[in-house]
């Protein structure tokens, strides 16, 4: 008796775990869920018994909407495990799309603007991808906004570091790579993607900006300070 109470319980067990790994219960719950924070999607796909796919992702808050076309990941519990064990499995998200509609954005309603208050909006992104999506792959996309766009080709994200692949405004174009340090630093790399002879690096600390464009074997240092708002540094040296 006591050998089928022992069986019973395993099988229970295995039952409640299975139950809570498979993917099959998710999509009741993550409708719910999503509805909570403004997002919606079109179709769950399981993907094999461990990753789950969403189908034309919509996410709206305030005046900004994000559509993903495909965006796919691990089971909670696995993700879960995966993260706490310090091997985070990537997300992907393949073809996207930002719109910021005309409207009043949380930094002007609170009356600040600029490079400064936008690198503290930066950090804070950063740190909370950093610790829900360490790891992530995104196909191409486009941020649209009143007046202009920015295009990306593909890009990851990985330890706290963006790599983008022709990020492209107007007919500019270049590979950039930004880098949000934990000690405050913001690290900055660009270069072309063709091959033009020209590399961008900057540093930022604070409100000093320093690095240099180097073009044609020619390197020009660049020294920069911005104030606590605005646009335009209030100093800026460029020695060619």
């Amino acid at each position: 008796m006591r050998r089928v109470v022992i069986i019973l319980s395993l099988c229970g067990a295995g039952a409640l775990i299975a139950l809570a790994v498979l993917p099959w219960w998710l999509s009741p719950v993550l409708r719910r869920v999503g509805h909570r924070w403004g997002a919606d999607f079109a179709r769950y796909e399981r993907v094999g018994y461990s990753r789950f796919a969403l189908r034309d992702v919509i996410v709206t808050q305030g005046n900004v909407q994000v559509r993903v076309d495909r965006a796919e990941t691990e089971t909670p519990l696995l993700w879960a495990w995966h993260h706490w064990t310090g091997r985070p499995a990537a997300i992907i998200a393949s073809a996207w799309r930002v719109e910021v509609k005309p409207g009043e954005s949380p930094a002007r309603a609170s009356g600040k603007r600029g490079a400064m208050p936008l690198r503290s909006v930066l950090f804070k992104v950063a740190a909370a991808l950093d610790r829900w999506v360490p790891q992530a792959e995104i196909g191409a996309g486009v941020v649209v906004w009143p007046g202009g766009e920015l295009r990306i080709g593909s890009g990851q994200w990985q330890q706290r570091s963006l790599t983008v692949h022709s990020l492209r405004s107007g007919t500019r174009e270049a590979e950039v790579q930004v880098t949000f340090a934990k000690n405050d630093e913001l690290h900055l790399k660009a270069g072309p993607v063709d091959d033009a002879p020209w590399q961008l690096t900057l540093t930022s600390v604070g409100e000093e900006i320093t690095g240099q464009l180097q073009a044609w074997e020619q390197r020009a240092p660049i020294t920069a300070r911005f104030a606590e708002q605005g646009w335009m540094p209030a100093a800026l040296d460029v020695r060619a």
